[in-house]
């Protein structure tokens, strides 16, 4: 009976180290296998951030053409010609005295109104004299 103990007692002790290295054996290759995949996965995400700055350099590379294509379309709309920024200045001077004239004219018009209301009306009959 004794030697059966000791070989159940062996047995038990035999299966648990079998056990302990098992689980050790497992774990390492658990390990091992997740840094497998965080390398396949940091190499996807290095390939998919390459990708998008291709795609944003296309971007502003787009976006500084569409600005430059802008800017020429607003100079053509809008020619600045020195002849044409001469010439309405130039009218616009010329206007600027003609109103000045026709103003200084008005009021010399309403100071002859003025004389002619103060004049002494003449009756009807004696208009012709």
């Amino acid at each position: 009976m004794k030697r059966q103990v000791q070989k159940g007692f062996v047995l038990v002790i035999s299966i648990v180290i079998f056990m302990l290295i098992a689980g050790c054996e497992e774990q390492s290759l658990t390990g091992t296998k997740k840094c497998r995949l965080l390398a396949a996965e940091n190499i996807q995400l290095k390939k998919q951030l390459n990708e998008r700055d291709t795609e944003i350099e296309k971007q502003k590379e787009q976006l500084e053409k569409y600005q430059q294509e802008k800017k020429a379309q607003e100079e053509a709309a809008y020619p600045i010609n020195p002849e044409f920024v001469e010439f309405i200045i130039g009218e616009n001077a010329r206007m600027m005295e003609e109103n000045e004239a026709l103003l200084a004219e008005v009021e010399s018009l309403k100071q002859e109104l003025e004389e002619l209301k103060e004049k002494p009306k003449l009756p009807q009959g004696l208009e012709s004299f």
